[in-house]
Parts: structure tokens; C-alpha cells; sequence
């Protein structure tokens, strides 16, 4: 096929091939993994040459199957994420798929809107509750084995100084949910339905901001874990303080020799007024 041919081109270039949602994908990447994926479809499924679908949108995964199953000899049906779930199923019943790859189903970061005039806070949190309620009787009869885990805050805003009106709305983050079933519950006004990802610092953010919502407008699934934080102290003399805290060549390989399961992000260095002696906050994420 042409498709196949320019691809194997193309990756003896070293060309890039896509970028999706800040994430590259080289043709050399993409003829690599889709000729794995391809040699899985034939190992596992043998003289089964029926078709693959992919439920999903966005994905660089998404044209590396596509390509391992034309490699592998079969056929593959792309259904859009806009598609109703109803249409999604009668689709693979029809074409009798053994094979069915499912992108849909992420953690997910959700910002629900009103149209209209805004409603109270009370009002806000009642709307909430029914469309977890409605999240909860969907899982309950699709996922019944799934663990179901969601936070959420409500963000309000009633100050003329901010805003001309009263602006609310509700951020949530919730585990492997079908991102059209949640589009369909929320029927009062706009909703953002995304994938969660982390950024260079992972959550940070995110967690910064709900966080900093007041207690009053924020709840959680009861089956959230609270972290455990431990603490690693790390002694220094003084003079050795300071040096590391002035050379900032320094900073990456001793902490990243100091906390080998981490990856330097970056650090602050001051001088407290108040209190002898350098202060060094450093910023850590771990290895994938």
C-alpha cells in the first residue's frame, strides 16, 4: 500500500510524523511500534482477518494501530469519541470485531458550565450531586466490578471588581470514565471533557487550585486515599550549603544523585531574615 511505502520513506529520513497534545511521534517511532503492534494482531489472532475498531480521538496510538492493522492484513473502523455509545456498539455487533480498542474510557478532567443565569451555591451543589448520582447508576449497570473515584470544586464568583456577572462553574477529575456518557449527563450548559495529564510537575496546579477552593464548595469520593508524606533529611554543613545553593550547575546532579527514583525539575535558594543559614526548596517529580 502507499500509506506503508511512505512511511517506511519517511522514517529512513528521520521525519517527524505527528504532534498530539504536546507529544511527538517520529515515522521511524511509527513504523517501529505499528510493525510490533502488527506482529501482536498476527500472534494472537491469528487467520482472524476481521475488522479493528478504535473508539477514540487524538491519539498518536490511535494511527499506530491503524498502520499495524493494515501491516497485519486487516481492515480498521475509526468511531469518533462524538459518537453515541448506542451507535458505538451496533457497530461492532455488526461487523462482529474481535478486536475492539477503547481510547474513551480515561481519568478524565472535566469543567462543567451553566448557560444562562448562574444559580446559587446551593443550588450548584445539588445540580452536582444529581449528575454524580447519574455518573453512579451509569457505572453501576456498565462497570459494576470498577472502582469509581472522583473530586471535585465549584468555583464561584459573585465580585464586581472580577466579573460583570456571577460566573460559577464545577472542575472535577474522574477515573476511567466514557467521555460521552459524560458529556450526555450534564445537561444544563456547556461542558469541557478532557483527558487528565500531568504537565513537567505532574498535578501540581490542578491540585494548587483545588486546594485553595474554600471547604464548603469542594467534595470527594469517600474511597480517596490521603498521601502519605515522608520526610528525608538531608545535613549539610554550612559552607556546603552554600556552595550548592550558589552553583546552580550543582543543583541537578546532587539531587537527582541524593533521590535516584526522582527527576530534577528545578529549586529556589534565600536567605531567611529571621533565621541563620541558606534555605533550598527543590522541585522533584518521579521517574516514569
Amino acid at each position: 500500500m502507499d500509506i506503508l511505502h511512505s512511511v517506511k520513506k519517511y522514517a529512513n529520513e528521520g521525519r517527524l510524523a505527528v504532534i498530539c497534545d504536546g507529544e511527538q511521534l517520529t515515522y521511524s517511532e511509527l513504523d517501529k511500534m505499528s510493525d510490533a503492534i502488527a506482529t501482536y494482531f498476527i500472534k494472537e489472532y491469528k487467520e482472524d482477518k476481521s475488522p479493528i475498531v478504535i473508539h477514540g480521538n487524538k491519539e498518536n496510538l490511535i494511527l499506530v494501530l491503524m498502520l499495524g492493522a493494515l501491516k497485519s492484513g486487516r481492515a480498521y473502523i475509526p468511531l469518533d469519541v462524538t459518537f453515541p455509545v448506542e451507535r458505538v456498539k451496533q457497530v461492532i455487533d455488526e461487523v462482529k470485531a474481535k478486536i475492539v480498542i477503547n481510547f474513551t474510557e480515561e481519568d478524565l478532567y472535566i469543567t462543567l458550565t451553566y448557560a444562562g443565569k448562574a444559580p446559587t451555591v446551593d443550588r450548584a451543589k445539588k445540580d452536582m450531586r444529581n449528575f454524580l448520582d447519574r455518573i453512579r447508576t451509569w457505572r453501576k449497570k456498565n462497570k459494576p466490578k470498577e472502582e469509581f473515584k472522583y473530586i471535585y470544586v465549584i468555583d464561584y464568583v459573585d465580585d464586581p471588581d472580577k466579573t460583570k456577572r456571577t460566573r460559577i462553574h464545577h472542575h472535577l477529575v474522574m477515573s476511567g470514565m466514557d467521555m460521552d456518557v459524560v458529556r450526555k449527563n450534564w445537561k444544563l450548559g456547556r461542558k469541557t471533557v478532557e483527558k487528565l495529564q500531568p504537565d513537567e510537575v505532574g498535578f501540581e496546579g490542578l491540585a494548587t487550585y483545588m486546594a485553595n477552593q474554600s471547604k464548603t464548595k469542594y467534595g470527594r469520593s469517600r474511597n480517596l486515599k490521603k498521601p502519605k508524606i515522608t520526610k528525608s533529611r538531608t545535613s549539610l554543613s554550612n559552607r556546603k550549603a552554600e556552595s550548592l545553593g550558589m552553583d546552580v550547575n550543582m543543583h541537578k546532579d546532587f539531587f537527582e544523585g541524593k533521590y535516584k527514583d526522582l527527576l530534577f525539575i528545578g529549586c529556589d535558594v534565600y536567605k531567611s531574615k529571621d533565621y541563620p543559614g541558606i534555605y533550598i526548596r527543590t522541585k522533584m517529580r518521579k521517574r516514569e
